[in-house]
C-alpha cells in the first residue's frame, strides 16, 4: 500500500536519531518540487534524458526499499521525507504512462534506475482501450482519453441519476454550458458511459485492472465494497512498480 516502507537490517536502527541530528543537507538547500512532465528516471515509450545518481553507501545495494506518497504533497513534505530516507531525492512519475488513469506520485527508493523495460503485455493506455464496450455510447463532446486519479470512494447513485435526467432533456447534443457542467462531474467521479445518457462509476474489479492487480484481488475475507475502494485508491500502480523492479527481482 502507499505511504509505507519496509526497513530491514541494522543499518536502519539509528535512522530516526540520525535524521534529527542532521542540521544541514542537500535537501535543505531548496524546496523539492515535482517536475513536469512526471516521467521520473524514464518511462516506456517516452524520450528521457540520461540520468545518473549516487546513493549513500548505507543504501547503495540491497535490501531495496520503495516509499510512495502523493506528488503534490504540502510544501516541505518531500524535503522532510527525503531527509529521513538518506537524503535520496524523490522520483516523480504519473501513472498515465502505464495505464488509463492519471495518478501523480513520488517515490523515494534505492532501486537501480537503468535498464528499465515495459511489462508485457502492455496494459490499456486509454479509457476506450480499457473499456471498449463504452465506445458506442461515448458522445463526441467527451474528449477524455485518461481517467483522473482513482479515488478512494465512488460516486453516489444520486449523481449519476441527476446527470441522466439532465441529459434526457435534450434530443440532440446538450448546449455547451450543460456539456461543461456534466463533464466537470464526470471527471470528478471518473464516470464512464454505459448507455444512452447513462453514466456509471468504475467497479472495484475495474480499479484492479487499471492498477495491474488480478481480478478479485481485493475481494473476499469480509472486505466490503467500501473497503475495496479505499485500499485500491491508496495502492501502488503494479505495472509501473514491476517495470522499475523486474530486472532486480
Amino acid at each position: 500500500m502507499s505511504k509505507k516502507v519496509k526497513l530491514h537490517g541494522n543499518k536502519w536502527k539509528d535512522r530516526i536519531s540520525w535524521s534529527k541530528e542532521k542540521t544541514a543537507s542537500s535537501v535543505d538547500m531548496g524546496m523539492i518540487h515535482p517536475p513536469g512532465p512526471m516521467t521520473g528516471f524514464g518511462v516506456p515509450n517516452e524520450v528521457s534524458q540520461v540520468i545518473s545518481r549516487e546513493l549513500p553507501s548505507e543504501v547503495a545495494d540491497k535490501p531495496y526499499f520503495y516509499f510512495e506518497n502523493v506528488a503534490l504533497a504540502p510544501k516541505g513534505v518531500w524535503n522532510n521525507i527525503s531527509r529521513f530516507l538518506f537524503e535520496i531525492e524523490p522520483e516523480f512519475v504519473d501513472s498515465k504512462y502505464f495505464c488509463a488513469a492519471m495518478r501523480k506520485r513520488g517515490y523515494i527508493h534505492n532501486l537501480p534506475i537503468h535498464n528499465r523495460s515495459p511489462v508485457l503485455p502492455i496494459p490499456p493506455l486509454t479509457i476506450r482501450e480499457a473499456f471498449p464496450s463504452t465506445e458506442k455510447w461515448w458522445p463526441s463532446w467527451d474528449k477524455r482519453t485518461k481517467l483522473n486519479c482513482l479515488l478512494t470512494g465512488t460516486a453516489p447513485g444520486t449523481v449519476t441519476d441527476r446527470l441522466r435526467k439532465t441529459l434526457e432533456k435534450f434530443d440532440d447534443e446538450p448546449p455547451q454550458n450543460v456539456q461543461e457542467n456534466v463533464l466537470q462531474e464526470i471527471k470528478k467521479w471518473n464516470l464512464v458511459w454505459v448507455g444512452k445518457n447513462k453514466l456509471a462509476p468504475l467497479e472495484p474489479d475495474e480499479y484492479e485492472m487499471l492498477l495491474g492487480f488480478p481480478k478479485d484481488h481485493t475481494r473476499g475475507g469480509g472486505i466490503t465494497r467500501t473497503d475495496r475502494y479505499k485500499s485500491l485508491g491508496n495502492a501502488f500502480q503494479v505495472v509501473m512498480l514491476l517495470s522499475f523492479t523486474q530486472h532486480v527481482l
